[in-house]
């Protein structure tokens, strides 16, 4: 059940962020991390509503605020990177980081999981580094064949979204059996008004995206609360350290949009990174 619904994040991740960084391309970053956290929101109150889901213990409202401290300074940085980089290169990167800190984080609080599943959990985050390497026909926005970003820079936006996403996910695994919707709710509270401040009063733009981008953003925000509630989920009843490296390649399906939607090229070797990440699934699972 762990593989399945660290698999279940993984795709709802790895979407969100290929829609995400899409329609950064066309609207302004600000806009859409405004629109699709508005939504988030939305869509967490509704379900404590639906649900009468009772208040969470203050300690997973403090998480929230820390999860969304952290996914305000991730998520911009991540959809920058999506917008105007290679896809398959940012968000393998960022990658590693939301996978790797929180297993790390796991095995010093005490998880002990078996030897194979631990083997399977670094293979697999591993196998990011082959589905990063550059491409000789990377697509472009404009079609030219050459990023906007270079390299450098796109490294720098994938690290900082890779350490925010992996303290986050972090953050995430240590909420308590009473926490669900309601951390998701707090950290929203965070990242909402502090986007509403940069877009609005700092940067000065449009708070929604162009009206042809505007569904895009609601749908990141929807798939982006369900994908916290399930993650928040599957670390309450199975190891972090198993749950995070199999969330972690959502990669995938972002390089899989990509190649798809805007004819990015996989090329053999990210390829192989692609199939190295199934066994080190199939290592975990065996585990």
């Amino acid at each position: 059940m762990a593989i399945l619904l660290g698999l279940c994040v993984a795709a709802l991740i790895g979407t969100a962020d290929f829609f995400g960084g899409f329609t950064s391309r066309r609207s302004s970053t600000g806009s859409v991390v405004f629109t699709s956290q508005s939504m988030s929101l939305v869509l967490s109150i509704a379900i404590v509503l639906a649900f009468a889901v009772p208040l969470a213990p203050t300690h997973d409202l403090v998480i929230g605020l820390g999860v969304g401290a952290a996914a305000i300074i991730g998520i911009p940085s991540l959809y920058r990177g999506l917008a105007g980089g290679r896809m398959s290169v940012v968000a393998s990167i960022s990658a590693i980081g939301t996978g790797i800190i929180p297993v790390l984080w796991a095995l010093v609080d005490g998880e002990r999981p078996s030897l194979l599943a631990l083997l399977g959990a670094f293979v697999a985050i591993g196998a990011v580094i082959l589905v990063a390497r550059p491409a000789s026909a990377d697509a472009h926005p404009d079609g030219s064949g050459v990023p906007k970003l270079r390299l450098p820079v796109e490294l720098a936006y994938s690290v900082v979204a890779g350490v925010a996403f992996g303290v986050a996910t972090t953050l995430f695994s240590e909420v308590s059996k009473d926490g669900g919707p309601w951390t998701v709710i707090a950290a929203r509270f965070v990242t909402v008004p502090v986007a509403f401040v940069a877009v609005a009063l700092v940067l000065r733009g449009p708070l929604l995206p162009h009206r042809r981008d505007l569904p895009f953003a609601l749908g990141v925000g929807c798939v982006e609360a369900v994908a916290n509630l399930v993650l928040i989920y599957a670390f309450r009843d199975h190891l972090t350290s198993v749950v995070a490296p199999v969330a972690a390649v959502y990669p995938a399906v972002t390089v899989l949009f990509a190649r798809t939607l805007l004819g990015e090229h996989l090329g053999r070797v990210r390829t192989a990174g692609l199939a190295l990440t199934l066994f080190g699934l199939v290592l975990i699972a065996s585990g």
